[in-house]
C-alpha cells in the first residue's frame, strides 16, 4: 500500500504522495494504516494498493481525508485513519 505525502510542496487541496505503509483495516468507507509520516487531520491523501485475486490482482486507488492520527503507534510509524471520498477498482 502506498499512501501519499509531499513535505509541504503541493497545491492546497491536492492529494499527498508518499511511500509504503502497513494496512491494518479497510472497508468501503475508509482505512487505517501505519506510515512514517504524520499528516494533519483534514489532509487529503491518495491511497493505492493491490489486492490479490483469483486470475488477476486488483488495483485499488482511493482518495480521502485524514480523520484521525495516532502518534503513539508501532515504533516510528504513525497510525492514520482515512475516510474515503473516492474509490476506484480495476484489474492490473
Amino acid at each position: 500500500m502506498s499512501p501519499a505525502h509531499d513535505h509541504g510542496k503541493r497545491n492546497p487541496g491536492a492529494p499527498l504522495h508518499a511511500g509504503p505503509a502497513h494496512l491494518r483495516d479497510i472497508s468501503a468507507g475508509g482505512a487505517f494504516f501505519y506510515a512514517e509520516f504524520e499528516p494533519k487531520v483534514g489532509t487529503v491523501l491518495q491511497v493505492n494498493f493491490v489486492v490479490p485475486g483469483i486470475g488477476s490482482d486488483v488495483q485499488i486507488s482511493c482518495e480521502g481525508r485524514v480523520v484521525r492520527v495516532e502518534t503513539e503507534s508501532i515504533g516510528a510509524q504513525i497510525g492514520i485513519a482515512v475516510a474515503f471520498d473516492r474509490l476506484n477498482l480495476g484489474p492490473l
